[in-house]
């Protein structure tokens, strides 16, 4: 099954081998890093193949320069002593100042590296013209470890690949000395490598999927985290003292992610101590050998000094090799959900640009033979629902929680497409049009509206992005909600952070922001979707949930002033706020039960009668209720 958003399927990299994945994440990770910040990889390319050569420099010299001390009390080459010791001084300065160099260097391209590669992933996360991903686990795993791949992994391929080709290249020279020496103590110790490298890419692919299999334990550790911090849900951890209970909730996605961490670092901690007994063995054989000819005059004495310092080198540089390769395995592979997020496609047709043009709404809009389920796995949510809105009307939309109200609104305004069935506009299949243009012809209150952290007047404004600095336009959307006074009355105005968690600077003054009551938040809410005043299809989910009998109202007459003609869905569960539209749907487990005007629904003995009766009672006597119902005159 395809998602809205993305597809629902594998990686696009899954299934393939390393020498088929790896050329095409690689290509992209060297691609951002080359375009973020060329000068800083062509510096640190320089600085590393000076920092390959340093050790081998040292070594070299050092040998010189015991020879020249051994031969200088022979023939009073002082001279030469000098040379030597001047050429170890410098080299041992060099060496000083690279690591600085490099660190900075680094440190800029990590920053130039990390900025690119956050852009592009959440341009291909607000591309996802749908709200599946976000609704998908397996998703949202892939999501985390992307983000994590944008903040570090990128980079530090790019810098361990550096970091790899100078631990070659000094392994390489070291080894040309050694062949001076030995060529078959030379052979020995790089064939120690072999193991090493073989064993480090081992781990590394353990470790990876390790990060994949305990992905589901970090967002659980993130979420429990997160609830006892958040200021939506501090009051009720105080009063209900859940404050341990989501303790112990964090502490047990901790453990069991710690548990499978410390079984990889112990199989981890076996290998190499292993393969370091290894190279231990050869380097203390190869010294006795060394020793002994040196005693025996084959071989001078600086080459003790030169053997040592070739051997400690290799087995230096082959630790950064093979913390290299894994390290390169290990990025690569957190690099490939970051490519597989930029690289998924919209399942949603006309997503990319593609659909045809929208036109007006004339017509209206018709649905057809609507099926929908949010999984194979899941159970049907809508099942085979036909309802035609004609342009300009209204429609009541009601029903009992779980009948589907919620998810036929996120249909119609393309958060998901239908699995089978049609929605049209003007007769076109919404699929076929583009849907960018699609919904920059509708607007939306919904139900769990967002508060964003911004000030009172950006709330406002981003309805309508090209009109967000429009004050005046902001100002008369907050006075048909009731708000403009209340606005005006914040500290700023609407210059007031809508905010406890952030804080506004003005001038040398540090301001926390304020926030809203519930309420007050959705009558911001309802003036966000009236700045969309062009929209042709207004879908209004639980509008006025959160406020009372008169903000109710008074809401409910500035909306209706605003779109007025226009193509309106209501979702609600307050009937009296539905009673007046053109035509009310009744939905009762995804299926439409009842359709009609409130009087004629009234006069039929079904669903809606029975919730209207049911709301009615709690204000006024049961009979009552009935009596007007019937229109005969009440009693008394």
């Amino acid at each position: 099954m395809k998602v809205s958003g993305v597809e629902d399927g594998p990686s696009p990299l899954q299934g393939l081998s390393a020498s088929s994945w790896w050329p095409t994440v690689s290509r992209v990770v060297v691609g951002i890093g080359a375009r973020a910040s060329p000068l800083s990889i062509a510096l640190l390319a320089v600085v590393s193949l000076l920092a390959a050569v340093v050790p081998v420099g040292s070594a070299i010299a050092t040998s010189n320069t015991i020879d020249a001390v051994a031969t200088e009390h022979a023939s009073g080459a002082r001279s030469v002593v000098v040379l030597w010791a001047g050429a170890l001084a410098l080299v041992g300065l060099v060496g000083m100042v690279l690591p600085q160099i490099r660190n900075l260097t680094g440190a800029n391209l990590r920053r130039a590296v990390a900025l690119a590669a956050e852009a592009r992933l959440i341009v291909a996360v607000n591309a996802w013209p749908g709200i599946a991903p976000f609704e998908t686990p397996t998703w949202l795993d892939r999501l985390r470890l992307a983000r994590e791949a944008a903040r570090s992994a990128i980079a530090s391929v790019l810098t361990t690949l550096l970091s790899l080709v100078q631990a070659l290249v000094t392994i390489a020279t070291f080894a040309v000395t050694l062949l001076v020496v030995n060529d078959v103590l030379a052979a020995l110790v790089l064939l120690t490598l072999l193991p090493a490298i073989a064993a480090q890419t081992q781990i590394s692919k353990r470790q990876t999927k390790l990060q994949w299999v305990t992905s589901p334990l970090v967002r659980q550790e993130e979420a429990f985290r997160a609830v006892q911090t958040d200021p939506s849900s501090v009051k009720e951890l105080r009063l209900f003292a859940l404050g341990d209970f989501f303790r112990d909730h964090m502490l047990a996605a901790i453990r069991r992610r710690q548990l499978s961490e410390r079984q990889q670092e112990r199989r981890g901690a076996a290998l190499q101590s292993s393969l370091g007994v290894l190279a231990a063995i050869v380097t203390g054989g190869g010294l006795v050998w060394t020793a002994e000819a040196v005693s025996s005059g084959t071989l001078p004495i600086g080459d003790i000094a030169l053997f040592t310092m070739a051997v400690l080198g290799i087995q230096s540089a082959s630790t950064t090799l093979t913390m290299a390769v894994g390290g390169c395995y290990r990025d690569l592979h957190l690099a490939r959900h970051f490519y597989t997020v930029l690289a998924a496609k919209p399942a949603l047709s006309g997503a990319t640009g593609g659909g045809g043009h929208v036109a007006a709404l004339c017509r209206g809009i018709e649905i057809e033979d609507l099926w929908f389920r949010y999984g194979d796995a899941h159970p049907w949510v809508l099942q085979g629902v036909n309802l035609t809105i004609p342009a300009g009307t209204s429609a009541g939309i009601v029903g009992v929680n779980g009948g589907g109200k919620s998810t036929l609104v996120k249909l119609l305004l393309r958060m998901y497409d239908p699995v089978r069935g049609t929605i049209r506009w003007d007769g076109v299949d919404v699929r076929e049009l583009d849907i960018a243009e699609l919904r920059r012809r509708m607007t939306a209150v919904f139900q769990d509206y967002t508060a964003y952290d911004l000030t009172a007047a950006e709330n406002i404004g981003v309805g309508d992005l090209p009109r967000a600095g429009d004050e005046p336009s902001i100002a008369a959307m907050a006075r048909r909600v009731g708000m403009d006074e209340r606005i005006r009355a914040l500290p700023e105005g609407y210059e007031t952070l809508l905010s406890r968690i952030l804080r506004t600077d003005k001038g040398s003054n540090r301001k926390t922001g304020i926030t809203l009551s519930g309420g007050q938040w959705q009558r911001i809410a309802i003036a966000r979707a009236l700045m969309r005043g062009s929209a042709e299809l207004v879908v209004l989910d639980e509008p006025t949930s959160g406020l009372d009998a008169r903000g109710e109202a008074e809401v409910m007459e500035g909306i209706s002033g605003r779109w007025s003609g226009r193509t309106c869905v209501i979702v609600s569960q307050r009937l009296g706020i539905v009673r007046r539209a053109d035509q009310i749907v009744v939905l009762r487990d995804g299926r439409v039960c009842e359709c009609g005007t409130h009087l004629s629904l009234m006069e039929h003995d079904g669903e809606y009668r029975r919730l209207f009766v049911q709301q009615a009672s709690a204000y006024v006597d049961a009979e009552v209720v009935t009596t007007l119902v019937r229109g005969e005159p009440a009693a008394g």
